[in-house]
């Protein structure tokens, strides 16, 4: 038990340095997308809520450490979005399709992105623009890590209605 939970941890950690040192990097057009959400959302729909929870707070955690915001302002932010989105997967969005990641992108992305706009005063018409990009960007992300998972493993569904 403890074995998976370091090996989610260090996942984590992988994740949250490729994205500050890799992803910011490239050139995006003045908007990187946020793939730490896209990981967190897949984590979500695919484990249960211990590992979700350990994913959730590396990642606050190491946002915390690294970011000149508030200390815990991640880690709480984090957590919100973990209670939200475990409680719409385990509740309303129950199957594993193509729908359920990107519908979860947009909210988690959406949810994240307006709540450090409105903890900094950041929000106007150009951070709606900047959103939009970021968003789009996001939901590539999730269309694309959806279907390589599924063409590793075949629980996945990549349909948007099934057939009867």
């Amino acid at each position: 038990m403890r074995f998976k939970l370091a090996i989610n941890f260090l996942l984590a950690v992988v994740f949250f340095v490729a994205q500050l040192s890799l992803v910011r990097a490239l050139p995006w057009g003045g908007v990187a997308p946020n793939l730490l959400l896209v990981a967190l959302v897949f984590v979500v729909v695919l484990t249960d809520w211990e590992t979700t929870l350990v994913w959730f707070l590396a990642i606050g955690l190491l946002g915390d450490l690294f970011s000149f915001h508030w200390f815990g302002l991640q880690s709480i932010i984090f957590l919100a979005l973990a209670g939200v989105a475990f409680f719409l997967v385990r509740n309303f969005l129950t199957n594993r399709s193509l729908y359920v990641f990107l519908l979860l992108t947009v909210l988690v992305s959406l949810l994240y992105d307006s709540t450090m706009g409105l903890v900094y005063g950041l929000i106007s018409a150009n951070w709606w623009l900047a959103e939009l990009k970021r968003l789009l960007f996001n939901l590539v992300a999730a269309t694309s890590g959806f279907y390589c998972l599924s063409f590793i493993s075949h629980r996945l569904r990549p349909v948007f209605l099934s057939k009867n």
